[in-house]
């Protein structure tokens, strides 16, 4: 660091972890914290790397560090993981590309072969690209990364998402055994339905004994090419945040839970990643059974 002039500053940061999570929950709930001496410091710094084992993505203090004009990192993923999807410049293009295109659109509709069916209104929320480095004033990003993701409009979301065999639910890190079928009514979570996996999510969510957590939260799609859907076969899931689970290109990207920016904030955050689903935008298909479509967007 000190070759290109800059000062390292390293802070240990506490955690907020209750008995409610049997395990590290790796940038899923925003329980990490920052004291007011902490937070200080890192809004007067020009980048920060966070490294934490839970990461404070949706920690309150976040929106203030980003305010401040710090530039965010958050890398949790194992070394093979950071440097196998290294960032480049064609990925940002390829995310802001993206990333205008959701910005533009009114309503999302998901649909799938597996029994997906749900829509959406869009507006309410900025879209956001996500491409593994920060090189604006205020702008977090995730290394790796390569997606794109929005909140749908308060109480729009009403449908049904099957997540398939084969899918995964984070932080779960395991793959479906089974379909598992999330109902969703005025953007609350409903039911759960299916077999053994259906059962460990609803359990999980009602451990939290906190209703926000059935509050439908983002949803966007993967366009990281060098990510591997089968790492969590390969890694020891605890070890991970997954990254490559959540940004694979094509995948479809939903999220229970928190919402930041509308100050909804609850350490009950599921994200789920499935494959094989059509996504369209204001009728327009942006991506088919997996893959994206639109010229303009590869």
């Amino acid at each position: 660091m000190a070759r290109i002039g800059a000062r390292l500053i390293e802070l240990p940061i506490a955690s907020q972890m209750t008995v409610r999570a049997p395990s590290i929950l790796r940038g899923m709930g925003g329980t990490a914290t920052l004291d007011g001496a902490s937070l200080e410091r890192i809004k007067a710094a020009d980048i920060l790397f966070d490294i934490t084992a839970e990461g404070l993505l949706w920690s309150p203090a976040l929106g203030e560090v980003l305010a401040s004009g710090t530039r965010t990192v958050m890398a949790i993923d194992p070394p093979e993981a950071l440097q196998r999807m290294f960032p480049s410049q064609e990925l940002k293009l390829r995310a802001l590309a993206n990333g205008e295109r959701l910005g533009r659109a009114k309503t999302l509709r998901v649909v799938s072969d597996a029994g997906t069916d749900l829509t959406c209104e869009l507006g309410q929320y900025a879209a956001r690209a996500r491409y593994g480095f920060s090189d604006e004033a205020g702008h977090w990003d995730h290394w790796p990364s390569g997606m794109v993701a929005t909140f749908p409009n308060d109480g729009t979301p009403e449908g049904v998402i099957v997540a398939n065999e084969g899918d995964v639910p984070l932080p779960f890190s395991r793959y479906l055994s089974a379909p598992v079928r999330f109902v969703f009514e005025k953007g609350i979570l409903t039911s759960i339905e299916g077999g053994f996996d259906a059962r460990l999510i609803r359990d999980f969510i009602d451990s939290w004994h906190d209703p926000r957590g059935y509050d439908f939260s983002h949803l966007g799609w993967g366009l990281q090419r060098r990510a591997n859907w089968a790492a969590i076969a390969l890694f020891e899931g605890e070890r991970m945040m997954c990254q490559d689970i959540r940004t694979f290109e094509g995948n479809f990207l939903f999220s229970t839970g928190p919402n930041e920016v509308a100050g909804r904030f609850t350490p009950c955050h599921l994200d789920i990643a499935c494959r094989d689903v059509t996504l369209l935008l204001d009728d327009e298909v942006i991506v088919e059974n997996g893959v994206v479509k639109p010229e303009s967007l590869q």
